[in-house]
């Protein structure tokens, strides 16, 4: 992107300002006591490269011994690598096993990112940027194992809730054998056989509601299953580390006191990366108060993350209660028909047999349910990878933008927040979209074996129903391809003048991506392909019954 050219640019004219502004906001104790240690020493070897090499290096192994580093051990290839431009993976550690980067990893980073502020060389800058790309993989690993273990730690809960709830709810049946108390005085002289058939009446509901029970968790564990392949919290994990590795050579001025920390915050927090990297803006600015705003914010919608597995779990309960429904009244009713003398030959077997067809129904949902939740998968990673990448550009423009004097905060928030918005609207146009064609995919397949309605019947439901599908869920991906170059033309007007528009530079983008969106949307027909999922009836309107032909009047 342009946009993310001009800001590299923005970058590079203040990074002397920005740098020497990081190193007087130091990390570590020993940093506070010599802010600026490392940037004379710096010049001092660029001044004299022949004649005071060796001082330059005996400085370098001092302090970090007495950090309490070997040079020789933690971080002995910093500083060839950063006059050579590489680093040796071997001399880079990985994240510790209690999930921090370790020590010696911290102080390489901060041992070539502080030296590479003001006028750095293009070595120092490629063996920061090497040193970012070496670990985030790692920390990647680490963060999604963290949070799928969470995940994965959630669901079982919410699973053996479910299972005592809807356990607990199938021996309701057992309330059937006082069902004689209340007829004695309707069915007279009927006792024997009022409590012959609420006994049966009662045992049959318990087997037929665990029957349905075992349906209904049987959907729930797949639904679990496939939930890490949409859920938003994994793919906004993996777009903003994916966006911090490639922008890595444009992150030197701000990587010690901005980057390493937020790697560490994820690790050893549940925030999402936006979250941890707004938190420790404090670090790099002293006005932080619209950051963590926005933090707050954010952290104040996460629930919207959870948004799929909530949603799942009540329509799998839902389809219990309205699956059962039908056939507990016909169980229900059974000792009344039995007193009345009405035939109830087969009421049992038809009941058995419902819940066997109930099970193929929820077999076809789950083949359903996994062919959405690929496709959904994959249209979700299109739309979020951008949008998170949209707002750490937006993010590092208002790092930027915040040092100027004037700095409104006005600005950073709108900017911020609108990026935020943006990508809430990417992920629940997805989300939502799936789970109304899923709903109605699941009420044509009952209908079909409960009811014998051929699946020809709703033609326009496979034709338009998956089309509005489709189109719903990838218009996301398309509208960024457009939405992106007109936000660069305006980047670039922002960012061609000495002094940037900032106005201009923060606010537009975030405009043309929410307004934009929605209008587009609207546009394009996607609103009438929700309403279309939403409003589609699985059967047609029962017709009204025919009148009786009129009495012919007696002549």
């Amino acid at each position: 992107m342009i946009f993310r050219n001009k800001l590299a640019r923005a970058m590079a004219v203040l990074g002397v300002a920005l740098g020497a502004t990081v190193l007087t906001l130091p990390a570590h104790a020993n940093d506070e006591e010599h802010p600026a240690a490392a940037a004379p020493e710096a010049d001092k070897a660029a001044e004299h490269p022949a004649k005071e090499p060796d001082k330059a290096a005996e400085h370098k192994d001092g302090e970090a011994k007495k950090d309490g580093h070997d040079p020789a051990t933690a971080g002995s290839g910093s500083a060839a690598a950063a006059g050579s431009g590489s680093v040796d993976p071997a001399t880079i550690d990985v994240p510790d096993d209690d999930g921090e980067l370790s020590k010696a990893d911290e102080l390489e980073g901060n041992k070539l990112g502080l030296g590479c502020h003001g006028d750095a060389e293009e070595g120092c800058t490629k063996a920061y940027a090497e040193f970012i790309k070496k670990i985030i993989p790692k920390v990647k690993e680490k963060a999604l194992e963290k949070l799928e273990a969470k995940i994965d730690e959630k669901q079982a809960k919410k699973m053996e809730t479910l299972s005592w709830v809807l356990f607990f709810f199938s021996f309701s049946g057992l309330l059937l054998f006082l069902m004689p108390a209340f007829l004695a005085k309707k069915y007279p002289g009927k006792g024997g056989v009022l409590f012959k058939f609420s006994a049966i009446a009662a045992i049959s509901t318990v087997v037929v509601l665990e029957l349905f029970a075992g349906v209904v968790i049987l959907l729930k564990a797949v639904q679990g299953a496939l939930g890490k392949f949409t859920n938003p919290q994994l793919k906004i994990v993996v777009a903003a580390l994916d966006g911090i590795e490639e922008e890595a050579e444009h992150l030197v001025t701000m990587g010690p006191q901005l980057i390493q920390p937020t790697l560490d915050h994820v690790l050893t927090s549940d925030d999402p990366v936006p979250v941890a990297l707004l938190e420790n803006v404090k670090n790099v600015a002293k006005d932080v108060e619209p950051f963590i705003a926005v933090a707050k914010w954010f952290k104040g919608i996460s629930w919207v993350f959870e948004y799929v597995p909530i949603l799942m779990t009540t329509i799998a309960v839902f389809l219990f209660v309205v699956g059962a429904r039908p056939i507990i009244k016909e169980l229900i009713l059974l000792p009344q028909k039995a007193a009345a003398g009405e035939d109830t030959a087969g009421v049992i077997r038809e009941a058995f047999r419902k819940v066997g067809r109930e099970f193929l129904a929820a077999l076809m949902l789950i083949l359903g349910l996994i062919v959405v939740t690929l496709f959904a998968s994959e249209m979700l990673a299109l739309a979020i990878k951008p949008a998170v990448k949209s707002f750490l550009d937006y993010f590092f423009a208002t790092v930027i933008y915040v040092q100027h004097p004037g700095a409104q905060s006005s600005h950073i928030f709108g900017s911020l927040v609108g990026i935020i918005i943006f990508l809430g609207l990417n992920m629940g146009v997805i989300i939502v979209s799936s789970s109304a064609y899923l709903g109605k995919f699941h009420k044509i397949f009952q209908a079909k074996f409960q009811r014998q309605v051929p699946l020809a019947n709703h033609k326009q439901f496979w034709l338009w129903g998956t089309l509005s599908l489709i189109w719903v869920q990838i218009f996301p991906f398309v509208f960024m391809l457009g939405a992106e170059p007109l936000v660069d033309h305006l980047a670039e007007k922002a960012y061609a003048k000495e002094q940037p528009n900032w106005t201009l530079a923060l606010l537009s983008g975030p405009v043309i991506f929410v307004l934009g969106f929605v209008v587009l949307f609207w546009a394009f027909r996607g609103f009438k392909g929700f309403a279309f999922m939403f409003k589609y009836k699985p059967e047609p309107p029962t017709p009204p019954a025919e009148a009786p032909p009129a009495a012919t009047p007696a002549e």
